[in-house]
């Protein structure tokens, strides 16, 4: 896209000096426009001259378009060029001519000068040429242009289609925006301003495209896998039930009068209206059934009005990803939803982001809590808007954390008028006391379902069986029994109605169904003990072992992975899939499978989906209740009493999930692959034996490369691979085994290298990482090729220290770098965060080894980088930093970016502008006294002449000196190199010492009238530091500056004045005679001072003036 714009503009820039170059080579009298868009009847030769100037620099040959515009704007450009040096001829002939014209009635008589007839036809030939070939080069460029942008566009209308953005109107306009530029296009005219209106058209279209590209690539960042996974795995409301809820009069069904009726609050009502009930009592199943029916939307739509209605919903899942159960979820899902039906609203809400250039889906950064918060707070804030928002949030008692946390985030959204909640939740003393007291709309759902709960039990009872015989009177006794006893809870009735289920199918009697219900508990969890009791012997061990398995997994197994974790009848032995499977074993496997769950385990765990079972399904407990219930510890001992002896949990859950991705996934997920790796490594600490978790580390190794045969990642293979197991399973045991196992293939440079720059985290995957750490100062991160796997956590220390023990060399050089060299360039990076201070202990393992410290010097540049030492935290670990390497020998003096490491500090200095930060100053000048402690060459402070040397940078602030204090920073710098053994008198070049060059910039700086007392006091304490460190008192530029803070005009006190005159007697410094370069300034008193010389002028003066102010 940038290409085909960059051809359009620089076409429009090459039009227009073609034709300004015609119009000044042709017989024509008059230039009629000038660059400046001015007529001129005469020729002024100067503004001929900028005009050119002006084309010449517009049309500069881009590398981004074709080879053939280039070579055309090239040919332009050197016309360019000899019209200006055509200019300078004739402006230097008409110097050399006094009577000659400085103005002519055309350019072309002025060019008849120095040129002849045929030279100007020719150049006008060549200028016309030019222009043809453009237009015929263009007209081809400008159609595939078009293609593109009409082709991206359709993009977007699909997209659109398939997602439902809201960008419809963005897409529309586009559209039309084409279909203009299309009949423009069609046109014949190539002068200058059909190119410039193609090119403002095309400009504007691929703003446009770029723009909405931009959103979504936002917009898709707040995506994330499980965003709609807990609300399908909600079971639909069963037919003809909570259809009350949109009853305008549902209180009085219910005999409660005080609840305002659902429907009137969305219509008109505000805030908060809260769902609670029992647990069990269907609160979740009720939500998903009012967020997805269209009386909803309708009575949602009469509130909105004329405003755009944005929906949004969130359903809290405990036993789930970490997404289903924080706040990070809960805010990405809400800020998804709102940016997807309003994506004008990214600019405002998102700023930073929207201001990133050149993002994409690869190396967008992931969103953190604390940027969520404050875009939903930015949300908040905002000024009213054309929209009005509605968030439907289940299961708040199911976040994972402080229920205040997320109490707090909603009360947070009730203060805006145009945002109203749904909420739900169990009624929890938190929830009440926040949504429950003295509030009107809220609903507690078991005092409404009695109707429903007799549907529900009727309705199910009767589709167990094939005939209709039951006596009506008592099966409606037992019915109405059932509706007493569950006291609302839905899940008790579900449980009951699969308990009465088989006494139905052997077609039993009405009333022994009823006899058998009168046994069942009343409560849940007797309940759930009692179906527990009723599973076989034989099944119970299988029960058991499952169900600690279930427990143990933080996201919910799927059908393949129960049917191997039933295979895993032994602790020794476990028979893996030697290949792919093919559907119709899969299919038979997975019947199988729900089979086994339902009729072995009475229902307690089921199927995620009531749609088709497949392979990927989940299974999960029949309710969070009954989870909660089997995690109790007495629970939980009867359980682990039940299975077998020999069994290890993680390792069954391991195996079971490389045996899934072994035998159905021909390529795998890494994620659950570094799940199994996880389990693996639970189950050897469990045991305290590792021969099996290492078999499986075996498995998944071989899992990834079978199914990427043809990978050829240079950087990690094998080598990436056993730091990423060796830090999940204990790192000297694995370490050791593969040494066994793979020795002579094995370099230990190459893992500890690894073990350096491919850290594992919680969110990563065994895939490929990290490129390699570069040897070239001028690469920056942002430009290496994976700058998504940018560092980001420290190495481990115990496994660094494993391998140094096994004899790794940290100065070996791998692939382009050392150990060493990637350890220093990672902690740089690690200087502003929390993983620095687990560096420290690395630098101790380090430092044990006879490390070349001053080998790679690239990486030091970054070391003062201001975006990484904009923080007090920051420059503190920069200190630490630097005492750790000046203690083991660094050498402040090395060559270094072509100077030293001391001088690149020093420009830093200077650079960063920090001096505004509070903590800055000091931590400063504490670096910069570790540098001079460690021997730093002082005499670089006047020998670096670049433009951002510390003596010339301190000497401009001198003269540039205002009010708000900026050179007082560096004074304290000063007074630090001078005790360091700064010499004044250090000759800089032509015998122009520092001392000479440091009154000079007084001197400049006075005369322009810095003539606050802040300045005089700062020249006053700079005359004292240097002179007490053996300035010469006699240098020629001294008595003026003396004359000026200290004579009648002086701002300073007496006490300043006073130790201004002591610092010029040398009997009170003690310092060494002035050098000789200035013995010749030694009579400055007689030439500037008091006219007979006396030493007594500085305090007379001041008197005097002291005199009149009293």
């Amino acid at each position: 896209m940038a290409e085909g714009l960059a051809a359009i503009g620089l076409a429009g820039n090459i039009i227009q000096f073609i034709t300004f170059g015609s119009a000044l080579v042709s017989k024509s009298r008059e230039i009629h426009r000038s660059a400046s868009g001015l007529s001129i009847e005469l020729v002024d030769l100067n503004v001929v001259a900028r005009d050119i100037k002006y084309f010449s620099s517009r049309i500069s040959a881009d590398t981004r378009v074709s080879d053939r515009l280039y070579d055309i704007a090239k040919a332009s450009s050197n016309v360019a060029h000899e019209l200006v040096e055509a200019v300078a001829d004739i402006q230097k002939n008409g110097q050399a001519s006094i009577s000659g014209p400085t103005k002519w009635k055309s350019f072309r008589k002025a060019l008849k000068c120095i040129w002849k007839k045929e030279m100007i036809d020719e150049l006008k030939s060549r200028l016309e040429l030019l222009r043809n070939q453009l237009s015929l080069h263009l007209i081809s460029d400008t159609n595939d242009y078009q293609i593109h942008l009409s082709k991206l566009v359709q993009e977007w209308r699909k997209q659109n289609e398939r997602s439902g953005y809201q960008i419809t109107n963005q897409i529309q306009a586009l559209d039309t925006q084409l279909s203009i530029i299309k009949q423009h296009s069609a046109g014949l005219s190539f002068d200058h301003e059909y190119w410039k209106k193609l090119h403002d058209m095309l400009f504007k279209v691929s703003y446009e495209v770029r723009q909405v590209s931009h959103g979504h690539t936002i917009l898709q960042s707040l995506r994330y896998e499980c965003m709609e996974t807990r609300m399908e795995a909600i079971k639909e409301a069963h037919q003809r039930t909570f259809d009350w809820i949109f009853d305008i009069n549902m209180g009085q069904l219910a005999g409660l009068h005080r609840t305002i009726p659902f429907t009137e609050w969305l219509q008109s009502g505000s805030g908060i209206y809260w769902v609670t009930g029992k647990p069990g009592c269907g609160k979740s199943t009720l939500m998903k059934y009012l967020y997805s029916q269209a009386k909803t939307d309708k009575h949602l739509n009469a509130w909105a009005g004329n405003a755009t209605l944005v929906r949004a919903s969130f359903y809290f899942w405990n036993p789930g990803e970490e997404m289903q159960k924080s706040l990070e979820g809960l805010l990405q899902t809400l800020l998804y939803h709102i940016l997807r039906t309003c994506p004008e609203l990214i600019p405002a809400l998102c700023p930073e982001r929207w201001n990133e250039q050149h993002v994409d889906m690869k190396s967008v950064r992931p969103w953190t809590l604390g940027e969520l918060q404050k875009t939903i707070a930015a949300f908040q804030a905002l000024p009213p808007v054309a929209a009005k928002f509605y968030f439907h949030i289940d299961g708040l008692d199911e976040y994972f954390g402080d229920s205040w946390d997320v109490i707090d985030t909603m009360q947070n959204f009730v203060g805006c008028p145009n945002i109203k909640l749904c909420l739900s939740s169990r009624p929890w003393n938190s929830f009440q006391d926040a949504f429950g007291r003295s509030n009107p709309c809220m609903l507690r759902l078991h005092e409404y379902t009695r109707k429903d709960i007799e549907t529900f039990a009727h309705d199910n009872l009767m589709s167990y069986t094939t005939h209709s015989d039951f006596e009506p009177r008592l099966f409606n006794d037992m019915i109405q029994d059932i509706v007493e006893r569950a006291q609302g809870v839905f899940l008790w009735v579900r449980l009951v109605v699969r308990s009465l289920r088989d006494g139905i199918i052997n077609d039993d009697p009405v009333s022994t169904l009823h006899e058998r219900l009168r046994t069942i508990p009343v409560d849940l969890e007797p309940f759930f003990e009692h179906i527990l009791g009723s599973v076989q012997g034989f099944y119970r061990t299988t029960m058991a072992a499952t169900f600690l398995a279930a427990l143990r997994t933080n996201r919910p197994l799927s059908m393949m992975q129960y049917h191997f974790l039933e295979k895993n009848n032994s602790a020794s032995y476990f028979k893996y899939p030697s290949r792919l499977w093919n559907d119709t074993k899969v299919e038979r496997a997975v019947l199988q499978t729900e089979r086994q769950l339902n009729g072995r385990f009475k229902g307690l765990l089921e199927p995620s989906s009531s749609r088709a079972i497949q392979r990927r399904t989940t299974v999960d407990f029949l309710h969070r209740t009954l989870r909660d219930f089997l995690k109790s510890p007495r629970m939980a001992d009867l359980l682990q009493s039940w299975a077998p002896r020999d069994l290890n949990v993680p390792m069954a859950i391991s195996r079971a999930l490389i045996a899934t991705c072994m035998s159905i996934d021909l390529h795998p997920s890494m994620d659950n692959v570094k799940t199994a790796i996880e389990f693996a490594a639970h189950a050897a600490q469990e045991t305290r034996d590792t021969t099996h978790s290492f078999a499986i580390i075996d498995q998944a190794e071989a899992l990834h490369w079978n199914a990427r045969p043809n990978e050829s990642h240079i950087h990690c293979r094998i080598h990436c691979y056993i730091v990423r197991f060796a830090m999940s399973v204990g790192h000297t045991e694995y370490l050791r085994y593969r040494f066994r196992q793979d020795g002579a293939i094995l370099d230990l440079n190459m893992i500890l290298k690894h073990a350096i720059v491919c850290p594992l985290e919680a969110h990563e995957t065994f895939d490929p990482c990290l490129p390699p750490v570069s040897d070239s100062h001028d690469q920056d991160e942002a430009n290496t090729p994976h700058p998504e796997m940018a560092f980001r956590s420290p190495p481990v220390l115990s496994m660094v220290q494993s391998l140094l023990d096994f004899g790794a060399d940290p100065n070996a050089e791998v692939e382009g770098a050392s150990s060493w060299t990637a350890f220093l360039d990672l902690s740089i990076q690690l200087m502003d965060r929390p993983g620095i201070e687990q560096c420290w202990g690395v630098f101790g393992a380090f430092f044990q080894q006879p490390i070349r410290l001053n080998h790679n010097k690239f990486h030091w540049a970054k070391l003062f980088k201001r975006e990484q030492a904009m923080s007090k935290d920051g420059l503190a670990n920069r200190l630490k930093y630097l005492q750790r390497l000046f203690t083991f020998g660094l050498n402040p003096n090395m060559s270094t970016h072509n100077t030293t490491f001391f001088v690149l500090f020093l420009r830093t200095l200077v650079t960063n502008y920090l001096d505004f930060l509070p903590f800055a100053q000091k931590l400063q000048d504490n670096i910069l006294r570790e540098f001079l402690l460690s021997g730093a060459d002082i005499t670089k402070i006047y020998r670096d002449h670049s433009t951002h040397g510390w003596l010339d940078h301190f000497l401009r602030e001198m003269v540039q000196y205002t009010a708000d204090g900026t050179i007082l920073p560096r004074i304290e710098q000063y007074g630090l190199l001078l005790e360091h053994g700064l010499q004044p008198n250090a000759v800089v070049r032509n015998n122009i010492t520092v001392w000479d060059r440091i009154l000079k910039a007084m001197h400049q700086g006075l005369q322009e009238g810095r003539s606050s007392k802040p300045y005089h006091q700062a020249v006053q304490r700079l005359l004292v530091m240097s002179l007490d460190k053996g300035a010469a008192p006699d240098a020629l530029g001294l008595p003026r500056i003396l004359h000026s803070v200290a004579g009648e005009t002086s701002l300073l006190s007496l006490d300043e004045i006073q130790e201004l005159e002591r610092a010029m007697r040398p009997s009170d410094r003690g310092v060494v005679s002035p050098s000789p370069v200035h013995s010749m300034g030694s009579g400055w008193k007689r030439k500037n001072g008091d006219e007979d010389g006396s030493e007594g002028g500085l305090r007379g003066k001041q008197g005097k003036r002291r005199g009149v102010q009293r």
